[in-house]
């Protein structure tokens, strides 16, 4: 009975350490997933506001439509990328707390009030 506990404990160790692990890569494809979605959605700003440009240009005769459509086209494909990183940043928070719910399931309060913090100081030190 004794070596049956033992074993079960130690199967409980590598499982709270394989979801540990697993939190800590959540984490960093988190931090990952917002910069590029902060980066994305700037250069989608950045593209509408010299859509508006080139449309004011357009419209005084400065540029023709080609450039008007490139314009366009770029602001487009900004816009798309943008919503794909939100996406991905979405998913990949989905992804943390799936984890983190599993790691609270096998952890002591305190243990996993304090990844929280851990997590929380990570995601603050995140541009």
């Amino acid at each position: 009975a004794q070596t049956l506990l033992e074993a079960a404990e130690v199967q409980q160790q590598l499982v709270q350490e394989q979801v540990e692990a697993e939190t800590r890569v959540a984490v960093a494809f988190l931090e990952s997933a917002y910069v590029s979605a902060l980066q994305l959605n700037r250069a989608a700003t950045s593209a509408e506001m010299a859509l508006e440009i080139v449309i004011n240009r357009y419209r005084e005769g400065e540029v023709d439509v080609t450039a008007l459509l490139d314009a366009q086209r770029r602001a487009r494909i900004a816009r798309e990328q943008a919503a794909a990183a939100t996406f991905t940043l979405s998913t990949r928070q989905l992804t943390l707390e799936r984890v983190a719910g599993l790691l609270d399931t096998l952890k002591s309060t305190s243990d996993t009030a304090a990844l929280a913090d851990r997590i929380e100081q990570s995601l603050s030190m995140t541009p």
